[in-house]
């Protein structure tokens, strides 16, 4: 009952363990007669291993952050900007279960877009904002520049370079038939010729909208089309 933090009693034991934050650092602490699994700590070469005793556990912010399961729960620690949160999963979650899809239109030929790719001199280091009311470092290597119905526009993926371009983007359809804050669309390399595929039949939610404790990014305002991109993943019920 006096716990900071609290999880589903369904899937965790009563005191789950301690953790002690300390100039940003992070040590968790069992609880008597809980076994954890350690699994993936950042940098280790080491099989999953039971403890016991008191665990450093590294964050996002580093990379890979460490898992930490006990059971089928499995939690780890993410770092927004200076702001940790515990994140916990588990599998027989009733909203996962509950889970029943999500609509999205029907394909259509329309919204695969040609777009010219145009990188910048040097990639441009960017504030990307997010759900939470604040920023975090990111890079754009250029813009895409296309045509839609004769009209030009231009789009600033981010990505370490032209190989891993992912876009953050709003458009009218946002907030009455797709997630408020916008969508996700992985793309190709550009191709020999420049030019790259926005094919937006492909664009999908962030994870923001189907849980309240996610952290997602939204759209730079020059990523915010003034047209119905009615493509892609819709709004889940």
């Amino acid at each position: 009952q006096d716990a900071d933090l609290r999880l589903d009693a369904a899937y965790a034991p009563a005191q789950l363990g301690v953790l002690e934050v300390t100039d940003g650092r992070v040590v968790f602490e069992p609880g008597r007669d809980v076994v954890v699994t350690l699994d993936g700590r950042l940098g280790a070469s080491m099989s999953s291993a039971e403890m016991s005793q008191p665990i450093e556990m590294v964050t996002d912010a580093a990379g890979t952050p460490t898992r930490l399961h006990v059971g089928q729960l499995v939690f780890w620690i993410v770092d927004r900007g200076g702001r940790l949160a515990v994140r916990a999963r588990h599998p027989d979650s009733a909203v996962l279960l509950g889970y029943g899809g999500t609509d999205a239109y029907a394909p259509a030929p329309e919204w695969r877009i040609d777009a010219t790719w145009v990188p910048y001199a040097s990639p441009h280091q960017l504030m990307q904002p997010n759900i939470l009311g604040s920023s975090y470092a990111d890079t754009a290597p250029g813009e895409l520049h296309f045509e839609l119905e004769g009209v030009p526009y231009v789009l600033e993926p981010i990505g370490a370079d032209a190989e891993s371009l992912f876009l953050i983007f709003g458009d009218e359809t946002n907030g009455e038939h797709t997630y408020g804050g916008g969508r996700f669309l992985a793309l190709p390399a550009p191709d020999e010729d420049g030019l790259v595929v926005i094919d937006f039949n492909r664009a999908f939610n962030p994870p923001c909208a189907y849980s309240p404790y996610t952290t997602c990014p939204l759209p730079l305002p020059r990523n915010r089309l003034p047209v119905s991109v009615t493509a892609g993943e819709r709004l889940p019920e």
